[in-house]
């Protein structure tokens, strides 16, 4: 896989090991992870929803059906089962609205099958998370990348999580005119929301 910067025009890359060229690919799996030559997380976000739905259907007779259970255990064995296999390794997304709007969905519909709230009462999607003392896709998504960071910030130097975070290029500029978000971009609007100092925060990790 060979990533450009953006704008520039697609030029196969040419990789030999042994005298055996290495096939280019736009995407790889990795960890269960698809990783794109651009970036994108549409296919990633696709996946996570599809094996979320899969975990969830396999407990519907089992447990959402079962009114003997109570909501708040219900609610806990989805935040163990389902909730990890959808937000797994989201701590290290950079993801843009539309996806954060799929997984909002997809959570608001399990919810409201484990509440047994039907679209016909046009309840509100604030109070399914408040009933299921559950936090949006976007501050878990947050909280999830807070925590990373919080890990590599203290860990030491020559740890490559660290020399990552906190790598920069030799050469090259990000574009203007509303360029894309890095993940330290991201890092420090996820810092504003939970109200942490954005000057001192790598202090307070450490």
């Amino acid at each position: 896989m060979f990533a450009l910067a953006p704008g520039a025009s697609y030029i196969e890359s040419n990789i030999y090991v042994r005298e055996s060229r290495l096939d280019v690919v736009d995407t790889f799996v990795y960890l269960g992870n698809i990783v794109f030559r651009d970036g994108s997380l549409d296919a990633e976000i696709r996946l996570h929803i599809q094996s979320a739905n899969t975990v969830f259907g396999t407990l519907k007779k089992r447990l959402w059906c079962d009114r003997d259970i109570s909501v708040k255990a219900k609610i806990s064995v989805y935040s163990t089962c389902v909730l990890s296999v959808l937000l797994y390794t989201s701590e290290c997304w950079t993801a843009q609205r539309r996806n954060l709007k799929q997984l909002e969905r997809c959570l608001q519909k399990f919810l409201r099958r484990i509440l047994n709230v039907k679209w016909q009462s046009l309840t509100p999607d604030i109070d399914i998370l408040g009933k299921a003392e559950c936090l949006s896709i976007q501050a878990m998504v947050m909280r999830n990348q807070l925590r990373w960071v919080w890990d590599a910030v203290r860990m030491e130097d020559v740890r490559l999580p660290n020399q990552l975070f906190y790598g920069e290029f030799k050469t090259g500029k990000c574009p203007q005119h509303r360029p894309k978000m890095r993940f330290k971009d991201c890092i420090k609007d996820d810092l504003k929301v939970f109200k942490i100092p954005v000057q001192n925060w790598e202090n307070l990790a450490k």
